[in-house]
């Protein structure tokens, strides 16, 4: 009797906690989601918007700074909106926001993103003439690498010179 009594209290101890549920719970609500990429330019920000348990489509409204920049009608789930025309070293707050009769019915988070500074990168012109001058054309110049230092100056043996110059130029 004192065994069968141990095992109903153990018995009893074990079914009354149970087991634990473990479950999260799905968040299954509307989201507009606003992100951009790492990258970062000097007069333009990428906005990338996502649309999260919301049926399609849907007209969206984008602000910058609070200012209304731009509405459409979204028909896919993401979407990549190039803000143009800004101002270098500057923050801007962007918000997204779900349109209904005209009505703001759900929004994004705010998203603060900068644009990019301007240089002060320094630049050693050097002059070349080949053949005619008359004849000759430029096509494209690039820049093949900085100066480290301002006050120093770079110099290119004579065939790398040529062969850059003739990457750039084309003559007739």
């Amino acid at each position: 009797m004192k065994s069968f009594s141990i095992l109903c209290l153990v018995s009893c101890v074990l079914f009354s906690t149970g087991c634990e549920k473990n479950s999260t719970a799905i968040n299954n609500s509307p989201q507009i989601q606003l992100s951009s990429s790492d990258e970062t330019c000097l007069r333009e920000i990428r906005l990338t918007i996502s649309l999260v348990n919301i049926n399609l489509p849907q007209t969206l409204l984008i602000t910058r700074n609070q200012d209304e920049i731009t509405s459409f009608q979204m028909n896919q789930k993401d979407t990549t909106v190039i803000d143009t025309g800004l101002k270098p070293s500057t923050d801007y707050t962007y918000q997204a926001f779900l349109l209904q009769n005209l009505q703001k019915t759900l929004s994004s988070s705010l998203l603060t993103l900068a644009t990019m500074d301007t240089t002060s990168h320094e630049f050693n012109w050097e002059t070349y003439t080949f053949g005619n001058i008359s004849s000759s054309v430029l096509l494209d110049v690039f820049i093949v690498d900085e100066i480290p230092n301002s006050h120093e100056k770079r110099s290119f043996p004579a065939d790398v010179k040529d062969f850059l110059l003739l990457q750039a130029l084309e003559i007739t």
